[in-house]
């Protein structure tokens, strides 16, 4: 799995913050390979998509922030409203999740990492994407 990093910042998010949410993406991978491992052969968390990489993500953000707000709706932009992946409400940080895949090329993330940067713009609440 290749990992994406957006970083847009509007205002300065306290430092700490943004250097864990940076320390968890540098090491996610190598945690969704180790709990790949368990005792005794039970099952585990299977990374196959995106809401597999949200749900282990959430997870690890939840051990520095307090407030993780999963799906937050953004206002509405063209008729239409976003959600974002994680609000850290606090911190005024979204945090979206991209899954490559074979079928996803780089252009195509970089397409929507435009897309979503522009929605997210819109909300009160993000600061730092």
């Amino acid at each position: 799995m290749r990992q994406s990093t957006s970083t847009r910042m509007i205002s300065n998010p306290p430092p700490d913050s943004l250097e864990n949410i940076k320390r968890l993406c540098r090491k996610f991978h190598h945690v969704a390979i180790e709990i790949k491992t368990r005792h005794k052969n039970r099952k585990t968390l299977e990374i196959t998509d995106e809401y597999d990489v949200q749900d282990l993500l959430r997870g690890l953000l939840k051990i520095f922030f307090k407030d993780v707000r999963s799906e937050e709706w953004t206002p509405s932009t063209a008729g239409a409203s976003s959600r974002m992946d994680f609000l850290l409400k606090k911190e005024q940080i979204v945090v979206e999740v991209k899954k490559t895949r074979t079928t996803l090329k780089e252009k195509e993330v970089g397409e929507q990492l435009i897309l979503d940067t522009a929605k997210y713009a819109t909300h009160p609440d993000c600061k730092t994407l």
